[in-house]
């Protein structure tokens, strides 16, 4: 659906905001002034890197997520657990369909938005509050389509 397809770019879009700080931070206090170069070897091929925006990577979720998994045992398993680890991946998964125009269901959708939320508060983003909202709005959608759809059941019957 056109519209759960939106929601997760913006999903996807809060969590870089939220995540970019905290892995540039996390990877200059392992990586001091190399954190730029470690990043790049991050990327086979230069496929997926950052873009620059002067010397500052202009990061995506894509790049960021990719980081986080590449780099997990030398720089995130410190602060985060395997929980976080997992709700990387997951991510990873999600943004990989949704990169390739994948259709997604309210399931999904609603999943990416608690996996950003929970990773996102596991480094005290305050981005995470406003995939919290995200989700109550969602849910909201949902359930007036729902509702809605029961009610045209209902009045087919009778």
């Amino acid at each position: 659906m056109a519209q759960d397809h939106a929601q997760v770019t913006r999903a996807l879009n809060s969590l870089a905001k939220g995540l970019a700080p905290f892995v540039e931070e996390r990877m200059e206090v392992i990586y001091k002034n190399r954190w730029r170069s470690v990043v790049q070897d991050s990327f086979r091929g230069g496929r997926g890197l950052p873009q620059q925006t002067g010397s500052e990577p202009n990061w995506d979720a894509h790049s960021l997520l990719t980081v986080m998994w590449d780099q997990w045992n030398s720089v995130f398993r410190h602060q985060l657990g395997h929980a976080e680890r997992s709700l990387v991946s997951e991510l990873r998964t999600f943004r990989n369909q949704w990169a390739h125009q994948e259709a997604f269901e309210f399931d999904d959708t609603y999943r990416i938005y608690d996996s950003a939320e929970r990773l996102l508060s596991a480094i005290d983003s305050p981005e995470a509050q406003w995939l919290a909202k995200g989700k109550r709005e969602l849910m909201k959608a949902e359930f007036d389509r729902e509702l809605r759809a029961a009610y045209r059941r209902s009045k087919a019957r009778r």
